[in-house]
């Protein structure tokens, strides 16, 4: 066992120089949400876009590569989404514009986030609970290395970044739809928390917008000019805000 990560250098001849800059190989024992002892091993190559190459021993050691590689890299944006999740939004930033962290706190404890997110873990097949689980673990390990006061980015020395776990993971996802109606629902005729006047009876929710979609076209040995298979992807996923830690 290494208690912090081995740093090494990667040179291949015929590389570009700037392809493999750094390698990053830990070997971690841990404890990722009272499910046993794991040990991890994994190897992050960062390329000269930064881009991190993860190669691992298990699902496990995948998932703890995955974790702190995005750790390093978004550290805020998940510590962020695991309050929203625990339902502290207000607790931390305040009530919010129109409340908007209030209503979180109220839709995702009146759903009781946490405790889907539980049976969601412990039902899911045990690889992904071994991934989930290293996920977790590598965030955390990240969290130990680097002080909150260091932590690059928005979040530095918040008191609600801190180490996070397995369920926390799976409970960081989109949150639930209609947060605002929720948090507000009221009997007809009544007026509804933090509203002056009771809303008309047949007033409906307006439809959240489809803001995601993807394609991609597969083109067989058979249909291409080099004889060779091709594959293109365009998924139209996020880049920016919580949904960027992917799934």
């Amino acid at each position: 066992m290494t208690d912090r990560p081995a740093l090494q250098r990667s040179r291949r001849r015929g590389m570009l120089p700037l392809l493999l800059l750094l390698a990053t190989a830990c070997t971690h024992q841990g404890r990722p949400d009272g499910a046993g002892a794991d040990s991890y091993e994994v190897t992050i190559r960062r390329d000269g876009h930064g881009v991190p190459h993860i190669v691992a021993a298990d699902f496990g050691s995948l998932g703890y590569g995955e974790g702190y590689a995005f750790a390093q890299d978004h550290a805020c944006t998940l510590a962020d989404l695991v309050v929203r999740a625990r339902g502290e939004r207000a607790r931390y930033f305040g009530r919010g514009e129109r409340d908007a962290h209030l209503n979180s706190d109220v839709a995702n404890r009146a759903l009781d986030a946490m405790d889907g997110a539980r049976r969601v873990f412990e039902s899911a097949p045990a690889e992904m609970r071994a991934w989930i689980g290293g996920y977790a673990a590598g965030y955390n390990r990240y969290l130990a290395d680097t002080p909150v006061e260091r932590i690059p980015g928005w979040c530095r020395g918040q008191p609600w970044v801190r180490s996070i776990t397995a369920v926390e993971v799976v409970a960081r996802g989109a949150g639930p739809p209609f947060v605002t109606e929720i948090a507000t629902a009221a009997p007809p005729g009544a007026t509804p928390r933090g509203a002056t006047t009771a809303p008309p009876v047949a007033e409906a929710a307006e439809s959240e917008p489809v803001t995601t979609a993807s394609n991609a076209w597969a083109l067989g040995a058979e249909r291409s000019a080099g004889g060779r298979g091709m594959l293109l992807a365009n998924p139209r996923w996020f880049w920016t805000c919580g949904n960027r830690t992917g799934r």
